[in-house]
């Protein structure tokens, strides 16, 4: 009998899940870690050969997947929604960075800017910048935006002198991608609404425990329901009775 779904048992720990790693999802990652090498070096000899052939006159993120593509290209264009997702920018200049569109502010504020405003004449942050003394023009973006996406911009840093926007990827302090981390990203992009913050510290305060690993998977199929009491088979149609079959007085449930 199938107690619950293979994707709830893949998902993390603090989630609810045992941790089994999800191979589809796996493999994605580490089809993301080819077009991440794309955009962090694009003069290199591999991203030139696949943009001469697939995307010349477009960038990575406009590229189409073309006719009679090759295995490499169809893997790698399957991969681009991951980076998509957990892709970020980090201000230099801020001509490459679409204000509306681009992940660029603080994880903590959410990646991008998600309110409607009634300005659209600004287009990209470098339009924020005072680019003479390398500061934000804090009049225009407190005119532009609410308070609270107008505190989260004039809180990032800027570089001192003049430097290109950098490609980062925010599921990691160092900004670099890695497949674990584009893993996480993938498990946790569908489990967001879940599980309360409270839920979490339970799960993981069980798995912290310091019992043997057989008692920690008997309270965690406790937890769910998971354990072939004769209340459960009952629910489940496969026994006749849900009472206790010693007494039988009542439903023998956890």
């Amino acid at each position: 009998m199938h107690w619950c779904k293979w994707s709830d048992l893949c998902k993390p720990k603090d989630l609810g899940g045992l941790g089994f790693r999800d191979l589809c999802k796996f493999n994605v990652a580490l089809l993301a870690k080819q077009g991440w090498r794309f955009l962090i070096k694009p003069e290199s000899l591999v991203a030139r050969i696949f943009k001469a052939k697939y995307f010349p006159h477009r960038d990575f993120w406009n590229a189409r997947i073309g006719n009679y593509p090759s295995y490499v290209w169809k893997s790698t264009f399957a991969a681009r929604k991951l980076l998509e997702e957990g892709m970020g920018w980090k201000v230099g200049s801020g001509t490459k960075i679409n204000v509306w569109r681009d992940n660029w502010l603080p994880r903590r504020a959410g990646g991008r800017i998600h309110k409607t405003t009634a300005n659209n004449s600004i287009s990209m942050v470098s339009e924020l910048i005072d680019q003479a003394q390398q500061r934000w023009k804090e009049d225009v973006i407190t005119s532009i935006f609410d308070a609270e996406e107008a505190a989260a911009i004039l809180c990032i840093p800027l570089p001192r002198s003049v430097e290109e926007d950098k490609v980062v990827w925010m599921g990691d302090c160092t900004g670099e991608y890695s497949v674990r981390g584009g893993y996480r990203v993938l498990i946790n992009s569908g489990n967001t609404n879940e599980n309360s913050l409270h839920n979490t510290e339970v799960y993981r305060k069980l798995w912290l425990l310091d019992i043997p690993a057989k008692s920690k998977t008997t309270i965690w199929r406790m937890m769910y329901n998971f354990i072939p009491t004769p209340h459960i088979l009952y629910n489940r149609r496969i026994a006749f009775v849900p009472t206790c079959p010693r007494y039988g007085c009542c439903p023998e449930s956890i």
